[in-house]
Order: C-alpha cells, then sequence, then structure tokens
C-alpha cells in the first residue's frame, strides 16, 4: 500500500475514533446532536428520502398462538405528502392515502389499538418522540458500562395531593436508535441493515410485559419505481381516526361508572405507595388496554389495571367527534401484609 493510501487510512481512522468518542462520553454538543443525527440516519420518510414500498407483518413471538397481536403493514411512499399505507389485524384494518393536502381514511373495526400504533409509528415516524428533546438537561443514565448512550427524564403526574414520577429514556448505541422507553410506548431497534444510503431497523420489538412482547419485521423493502397512481387516487377526504392524550383530571371528569378500588393483600413489599398505569380508552368510553408505569408493588399495579378495564367513560370529543383518548391515572394505595 502506498504511503499516501496509509496515511489515508489511518486519518479516517483517527476520524472515526474521534467521532466514537464525543458520543460516546456524552459530550454537551454530540449529545445535543445525536437525536437529530440518528433519525437522519435510519428514517424512511425524510423529505427527500428515496421512494420505497414496505411490507413488514406483525407477531408475538413470545407466545406463537396470540392470534390478537399479529397483523400486516404495508406502505408505498413517495414523499412526506404522498403515500399509501394498509394496516390489517384479524379484528381492525385501516387504508390511509395522503396525496398532496388531502386526506382518505377507511377503517373496519371499533379501535384502533396502541400497542398497534405503536409498531407503525415505529417504523414510518421513529424521530417523533425525540422531537424536542435534549439529552443534555438529564445527568440521569439508567445504563451504565455498555457501549449504549442513554438519558432518562422524569415527569411528574397525578392529582394533589398524590404525585407520583412516570419516565422517559432515549438510547441510541452506535449513533443510531437502540430503544425508546415513554409512558404507553415503549420499543426496541434491532438488525440494522442499509437501504438507499440509511441504516433501517428491520426488527422492531414492543415491550408490554414478560409474554407479551409483539413485534414488526420488514419482510420486504424495495425502492419503489413507477408506482401506479391510480392508487394515491382521493376522490373523496376523510378525516382521520383520531386518538388524543388528556390529562387525569380531564380523563376522571369523564367518568360514568367506576367503582372505589379494592387494593389487594401482599406477602410481602411496599403496603403503602404509588401506582401509576397508563389507559387507552375507546371512542364508546370503554378501556381497552391498559399498561403498568411507575408502581411500588407489582401486584397492585396488576390490581388496579384489571379494575380500571371495568370502568367506564363519556366519549371524548374533538371537533365534535368521538375519538379514542388515553391518560395516566395515578393512585395512592394503602394495603395489609399477608
Amino acid at each position: 500500500m502506498e504511503a499516501g493510501s496509509v496515511r489515508s487510512c489511518q486519518g479516517l481512522r483517527l476520524i472515526v475514533a474521534i467521532a466514537l468518542l464525543v458520543i460516546l462520553t456524552g459530550s454537551t454538543s454530540g449529545l445535543r446532536e445525536l437525536p437529530r443525527l440518528a433519525v437522519q440516519k435510519s428514517q424512511l420518510t425524510l423529505p427527500g428520502s428515496v421512494p420505497f414500498h414496505l411490507t413488514a407483518t406483525v407477531l408475538n413471538p413470545k407466545d406463537p398462538t396470540d392470534q390478537a397481536h399479529t397483523a400486516r403493514i404495508e406502505e408505498l411512499w413517495v414523499s412526506p405528502q404522498k403515500w399509501r399505507r394498509k394496516v390489517t389485524t384479524p379484528d381492525f384494518s385501516q387504508l390511509l392515502i395522503v396525496s398532496g393536502g388531502r386526506v382518505h381514511e377507511e377503517i373496519t373495526g371499533d379501535y384502533y389499538p396502541n400497542w398497534l400504533r405503536t409498531l407503525v409509528n415505529a417504523l414510518f415516524d421513529p424521530g417523533a418522540p425525540l422531537q424536542g428533546v435534549d439529552l443534555t438537561t438529564s445527568d440521569d443514565n439508567p445504563v451504565r458500562n455498555t457501549k449504549q448512550v442513554c438519558r432518562r427524564f422524569a415527569t411528574a403526574v397525578g392529582i394533589a395531593p398524590v404525585s407520583n414520577d412516570v419516565f422517559s429514556t432515549y438510547c441510541f448505541l452506535y449513533g443510531l436508535l437502540d430503544h425508546v422507553t415513554l409512558p404507553g410506548y415503549v420499543v426496541a431497534y434491532q438488525d440494522y441493515a442499509p437501504f438507499s444510503g440509511k441504516q433501517v431497523s428491520r426488527r422492531i420489538q414492543e415491550y408490554l410485559g414478560r409474554t407479551l412482547q409483539p413485534e414488526a419485521r420488514i419482510i420486504e423493502l424495495n425502492v419503489l419505481k413507477a408506482p401506479d397512481e391510480s392508487l394515491f387516487a382521493i376522490t373523496e377526504a376523510h378525516p382521520l381516526l383520531k386518538t388524543v392524550f388528556v390529562t387525569e383530571q380531564d380523563a376522571r371528569a369523564h367518568i360514568l361508572d367506576a367503582s372505589p378500588m379494592v387494593w389487594p393483600k401482599i406477602h410481602e413489599g411496599q403496603a403503602v405507595g404509588l401506582a401509576s398505569i397508563y389507559v387507552c380508552i375507546d371512542r364508546e368510553g370503554r378501556v381497552l388496554e391498559t399498561h403498568n408505569l411507575n408502581n411500588d408493588h407489582p401486584d397492585v399495579a396488576d390490581s388496579a389495571r384489571e379494575q380500571v378495564m371495568r370502568w367506564r367513560f363519556r366519549p371524548f370529543m374533538a371537533e365534535g367527534v368521538p375519538v379514542q383518548a388515553e391518560t395516566i391515572l395515578t393512585w395512592a394505595y394503602a394495603t395489609e401484609l399477608e
């Protein structure tokens, strides 16, 4: 090898080493830019990205018999202003077409599940949860002695005098998204592979419990050439099915039917403490999903989730139309040891 080539290779290695050092040591400038750069490297749907055709399947590898958490997702994407998406499960389907300033949506089924929307959003808009996040404003690193760069943020929830903290964690590995944990949104990005100048996660895993971890697996990802324009035609625009996040005060003001909480006796642990859960409500006011957040005892949290599933709310409205709603509910509990 010629001396110039050797010096070039050594210089390249030095640049890479310095870049990794900046990221891994969490320097202020490196941390601040890390989310933006990670999204830039991996998100398929940014302006100027290559048009693509993507197909993904969803299953729960922890339970092969779990048909309730299966789905097929297909997207034809030309630009942020022109794309077509089809999401299909045994109980729900969505056809969503965006063309210019117009949107067309066809829905079958009564409820778009939070767990499914999480995976769809993680596939096509992984940057959304990172909007406005400044990693330099937190020095809480929940993962140490690894190559991951993580920062955790606490948010106070509850209605005074009851107050608890829930957490949001953002982790990166080698400059790419590794996992994001937010209330109602817990995903890990795995099996990155190149596609048209980007690194795209081919397997996105969602954590809902020890035996419930649905994952989206990309089975087809190709450059979209000469798409059929009729697939993006919209003859009549329709508004989107909306999901809104509401405060605990607003959620409790909408309660129609809720029995007082009854806390179970516990064998060990904290008999007095706090419990917070994430609650997903359909357009008719029924609770259809709940997720654990920050709780002082797992049995109390499980009991809270079971009881809230029987609650009924007045439908939540936006612009005069019923919408799906999500909220965080918090309790101070006091029980007995047995």
